[in-house]
């Protein structure tokens, strides 16, 4: 299990500084924040909602990017808000392995705001920790989330959480767990 470990923790010091570590970074200037078809809806800390008029813009405190086309999975981990711990600042979240095999997850975590019945994710830069923490088959355990130093005070709203998994197979999927904000 150690080899695993310390294979896992190789390989994702690897692919960090292969990735070059600009994973949340948008380095594409050939369109300025001005232009009609900019990709990365920024509009001065504002989103232009196309689906909406031209002139219904959404003031919000960070910048918006589309969301990550990864696939979301709802088999072999249940990722739930413990009751009554989710605030503006942060939440208790709940990780119940009922896969067969162990599981295993880093500090990171990303998230997304729904507007219009979209998806988007939050644009921030963040250097991750690279701990590695385990849940074994059948096993539940509790996470405590403090968003409010990356992400800030989230205003009332519909996000998710999106955490990267592991199998001990080396398989990695994604696991959400969507919640509400409000007055």
């Amino acid at each position: 299990m150690k080899s695993l470990i310390l294979t896992v923790f190789v390989f994702s010091v690897f692919l960090l500084s292969y990735s070059g570590c600009s994973k949340y970074n948008n380095t594409d200037t050939s369109l300025q924040p001005g232009d009609e078809k900019t990709t990365d809806l920024k509009r001065e800390s504002s989103l232009l909602v196309p689906e909406l008029s031209d002139n219904y813009v959404l003031n919000l405190p960070w910048v918006l990017k589309e969301r990550r086309n990864i696939t979301i999975s709802e088999e072999n981990i249940l990722l739930t808000t413990v009751s009554k711990t989710i605030s503006s600042k942060g939440a208790t979240f709940s990780i119940s392995n009922v896969c067969k095999e162990d599981i295993s997850f880093g500090t990171e975590y990303w998230l997304q705001v729904r507007i219009n019945d979209e998806w988007f994710d939050i644009d921030v830069a963040v250097d991750w920790t690279l701990e590695l923490f385990e849940v074994h088959s059948g096993e539940e355990v509790d996470v405590a989330v403090d968003w409010s130093e990356i992400y800030g005070v989230l205003p009332n709203g519909e996000y998710r959480l999106i955490k990267e998994f592991s199998l001990s197979s080396a398989v990695n999927f994604y696991v959400s767990c969507e919640f509400i904000l409000e007055p």
